[in-house]
């Protein structure tokens, strides 16, 4: 198993939920506070900016980081 998988593994996830969605161009996009869970996004082709709420810099985040 890959890294990721070991983790989820540990946390004995009871349930789970997947989609996803293609978008390109100038937008913006903003979640609200996840509370009681974890969510994880990846980006599998391309690139964005990730501005994480007190983090002082936005990230460049690639395909498969």
């Amino acid at each position: 198993m890959d890294a990721l998988s070991d983790v989820l593994a540990l946390l004995k996830i009871r349930s789970y939920l997947y989609g996803g969605f293609a978008a390109g161009g100038e937008w913006c996009l903003s979640f609200g506070p996840h509370l009681g869970s974890l969510k994880f996004y990846a980006v599998v082709k391309g690139a964005c900016w990730l501005a994480v709420e007190g983090v002082a810099e936005p990230l460049w985040v690639q395909a498969g980081e």
